[in-house]
């Protein structure tokens, strides 16, 4: 048996965004450790934020992290689309990119979400991206589950769901690292201000 390693997840930052970064890397990786537990290939899991380009390896995962969606990287890389949390594109040919991003104030939300919510968010979009899916995704239900028909307070881990991811960790597409190209600058937003978006 090979021996064992992290599993580690990026949280890109390239708005240079203020939020309780060290409680939502711990939210996102006590999802993952559902994952991981599932595989023989990882231990452990590492989640780090970063504001720069991070030097990535194999099958490691990238999240953009953007204050919302008017300011989305993946629209200006990829083509616009996503739900109204977050977005994953696929590049089905060349390179075989693949982006995930996602939103502190979804759309339609004034309130941003709290580091527990947004982790539920993020692992959503990184479920998209880890299993290759688009929309068809959200038939599973749970956290694969559209926006729409999720409960934050009651949403769960579906131990198939989590299988498939982790039988799927080993054949992750490379991540597509030109978001800081796209990033809408916001004079250094504060996530805790009554105007959070800077009157955008």
């Amino acid at each position: 048996m090979a021996n064992k390693r992290p599993f580690h997840v990026w949280l890109a930052n390239p708005q240079e965004l203020k939020y309780n970064w060290s409680e939502l890397c711990k939210e996102v990786a006590g999802h993952f450790v559902h994952v991981t537990r599932e595989t023989d290939d990882y231990d452990s899991v590492i989640v780090r934020s970063t504001m720069t380009k991070p030097v990535l390896h194999a099958n490691e995962l990238l999240v953009y992290v953007l204050a919302a969606k008017l300011h989305s990287v993946v629209d200006d890389g990829f083509g616009p689309g996503g739900g109204p949390g977050g977005y994953t594109a696929f590049q089905r040919s060349g390179s075989h990119l693949t982006a995930s991003e996602a939103y502190m104030h979804p759309v339609g939300e004034e309130v941003r979400l709290k580091p527990r919510e947004l982790a539920i968010v993020i692992f959503h979009e990184a479920m998209h991206n880890i299993l290759q899916e688009g929309d068809e995704l959200h038939r599973r239900g749970g956290m694969a589950a559209d926006a729409e028909h999720m409960n934050f307070d009651t949403v769960k881990h579906r131990k198939a769901d989590d299988r498939d991811l982790a039988r799927a960790l080993s054949r992750m597409a490379p991540q597509w690292l030109d978001g800081w190209l796209y990033a809408k600058p916001i004079k250094k937003v504060d996530l805790n201000s009554d105007d959070p978006l800077g009157g955008l």
